[in-house]
């Protein structure tokens, strides 16, 4: 068993070489080392695989060489590198150009953000317009325009959608609002398993919680002592009257 790389020889003068290792879950993977990080102790390899030379395609593999490599079985160092771009500078990056193409992507989000509506309509809205030309109507808050025709009024179900040009374009748009409906009934339903879940589990915590049959009758009981416990009262405050009475009469 072998150290990781980082242990025995500088990984970058490995670069370029064939490897074959073991990761912690056991896994077996081979490629060659197209590049280390040494901040961070990242492997990278590339996976040739059944891909041809040519092919544009290439697949590449991340790996923390302290962290993640649980033995290497062995290491080699070809004359000719296969690795794609050996030796070639990586291109100059244009943050001017990075930068505008943020921008737009922000002011085109902002367009399809509606004004004070829910979180609901926000999701109806950007699933719609994916696949079709959505817009909010700015006279009427919370509406949503579909193919410039087709008008989707809160709740935003099936039965919500007007305007619609043809039978086709409406079945169209309910298709996709009861899909959405669908999974939102999903979530609610889950959402309620949870709760009765966690509810449930909190009146096994020791507290006691009586049925309404058991509270009917505690009332009732409850009654029946108030009224008893009231007459007692009163025989008391009659007998207390007569003996003060009988007490006057002998003092006269």
């Amino acid at each position: 068993t072998m150290a990781p790389p980082s242990a025995t020889l500088h990984p970058l003068d490995l670069v370029g070489s064939h490897i074959k290792l073991i990761d912690t879950q056991n896994n077996t993977i081979e490629g060659e080392i197209y590049a280390y990080d040494r901040n961070l102790e990242i492997l990278v390899l590339y996976e040739s695989g059944d891909q041809h030379v040519t092919s544009k395609r290439k697949s590449f593999r991340t790996i923390h060489a302290n962290k993640a490599i649980k033995e290497i079985i062995s290491i080699d160092k070809p004359s000719t590198p296969t690795v794609p771009f050996y030796n070639t500078p990586l291109p100059q990056m244009n943050l001017d150009k990075i930068e505008e193409t943020v921008e737009r992507a922000l002011v085109e989000r902002k367009k399809k953000l509606g004004q004070g509506v829910t979180n609901r309509a926000q999701h109806i809205f950007d699933v719609l317009s994916k696949t079709l030309p959505t817009r909010w109507d700015p006279e009427d808050r919370g509406t949503i325009v579909v193919l410039e025709d087709i008008r989707i009024k809160n709740p935003y179900g099936p039965g919500d959608v007007a305007g619609a040009p043809s039978e086709a374009s409406r079945n169209r748009i309910q298709k996709i609002l009861e899909g959405e409906q669908e999974k939102l009934e999903k979530e609610l339903s889950v959402l309620r398993l949870k709760t009765n879940s966690n509810g449930a589990e909190r009146g096994s915590g020791g507290k006691k919680y009586t049925t309404g049959s058991n509270r009917d009758a505690n009332g009732a009981q409850g009654d029946s002592d108030y009224k008893h416990k009231r007459t007692d009262g009163g025989a008391s405050r009659e007998g207390g009257s007569a003996n003060r009475r009988r007490s006057y009469n002998k003092q006269k």
